[in-house]
């Protein structure tokens, strides 16, 4: 069963996607979804942790199931486009969860403390990491929500990542799905 949270969420990101289609109308159920199980996913692995950083969160679900899911932890949720911005802080209040907030722009020349950052279709491993190096205070882990593993295999090598401590974690998922978890010290 859905918590009342994401209830809530659900309802928002289906009337603020009939306007400003933030997911394609034709899999907007199946990305809903999807997007609740991967935010439970996360959740069983992240449940230690006091301040997670979902960066790239578009719709926001993810982030409100960890919300939702992780109470005791601060979620953040990174989102450059101001559009999905607006919708991110419209849910935040209808969903009434204290434990999240939003920014969309980067500190100017500080960097953001965090145990945890979570990305999906973002960017490229390398690239992530990349950012990453310049706006969080190190040590921290990131979880890359993952499809094929060839994709992401390729990622790994391109980033240097396979003489670093890495876990892949496949996910219950019907499609191919994994976490790619990289500690980053």
């Amino acid at each position: 069963m859905t918590e009342e949270p994401i209830k809530k969420a659900i309802e928002e990101i289906k009337l603020f996607n009939k306007k400003h289609n933030l997911i394609a109308r034709g899999s907007l159920n199946q990305q809903v979804e999807e997007s609740v199980k991967e935010g439970a996913q996360l959740a069983l692995i992240l449940q230690d942790k006091q301040s997670i950083l979902d960066l790239g969160a578009g719709s926001g679900l993810v982030g409100i199931t960890l919300a939702t899911k992780i109470p005791a932890a601060k979620i953040l949720l990174g989102e450059s486009n101001k559009k999905k911005a607006y919708h991110l802080k419209r849910m935040i209040r209808a969903t009434q969860l204290s434990n999240v907030e939003v920014f969309s722009q980067l500190p100017k020349n500080k960097k953001i403390k965090v145990q945890a950052i979570t990305t999906k279709a973002f960017k490229t491993i390398k690239d992530t990491l990349h950012l990453l190096d310049s706006m969080v205070h190190k040590p921290f882990s990131v979880y890359f929500l993952k499809g094929r593993e060839e994709v992401f295999q390729k990622e790994l090598v391109e980033a240097n990542i396979l003489n670093k401590n890495h876990e892949i974690i496949k996910m219950d998922s019907t499609k191919e799905r994994f976490i790619i978890k990289i500690i980053n010290e």
